[in-house]
């Protein structure tokens, strides 16, 4: 991508409408083994609004990562791997659960980038999400485009987590991403199938969703 591609794609906006359904709540609680609120007035716990405005891609418009195919909304990088490398959330008000709710996205930056894997691209993308013409949650998710994926490393040993005021442990299990790539719609090949994650992009196992880390 050059510079008039990347500034062909800045600002590029688009909105969605959802409804915040029970179902959505209940399942991802179930999944996390929690038991939340969930009834139509409730709040929405934070951050499961990753649950709502599933990207239904058709199967003929997916590209072979699972993902939909690039150019339509996010640039067209020809980098092979695309994911989730972080993001900032600000609450002004509860989204309320049984209620609509409108999402506004906006393409705020697309910097090219050089590390130790080679060159990168780092496109920054702005969420508004608003209830009754209110804003209810401000976020900004940083999505990273990588090279094709080196050999694959071993798994380097698991080291003791220090003693905190407060701590939890989950086991993050295959049927664990499998549940959270169903509820979010995410078809992205690199959590559910382990061939595809170590032969195709280079990762040592299956891949723990960033917004599931979030949501953690």
């Amino acid at each position: 991508m050059n510079a008039e591609t990347h500034a062909a794609f800045i600002g590029r906006t688009r909105i969605a409408h959802d409804a915040i359904e029970p179902w959505r709540v209940e399942a991802l609680s179930a999944a996390l083994d929690l038991d939340l609120p969930h009834a139509p007035g409730d709040p929405l716990p934070l951050p499961f609004h990753f649950t709502l405005f599933r990207e239904t891609t058709r199967r003929s418009a997916t590209a072979p990562d699972g993902h939909a195919r690039r150019g339509d909304f996010l640039p067209p990088i020809p980098l092979l791997r695309r994911m989730y490398a972080g993001g900032r959330m600000v609450g002004h008000a509860p989204l309320i659960i049984g209620e609509p709710v409108e999402e506004v996205q906006r393409i705020a930056a697309i910097d090219e980038k050089s590390g130790s894997s080679g060159q990168m691209f780092v496109v920054r993308v702005e969420h508004e999400y608003r209830q009754r013409g209110r804003l209810c949650l401000a976020e900004e998710r940083d999505l990273i485009y990588l090279g094709e994926g080196g050999p694959v490393a071993a798994l380097a040993p698991t080291q003791p987590v220090p003693d905190a005021a407060w701590q939890r442990d989950w086991d993050i299990d295959p049927v664990l991403l499998f549940r959270f790539s169903a509820l979010t719609f995410n078809s992205h090949r690199i959590h559910y199938d382990q061939t595809y994650a170590r032969d195709e992009e280079g990762y040592p196992d299956l891949v723990v969703h960033g917004p599931l880390l979030a949501t953690l």
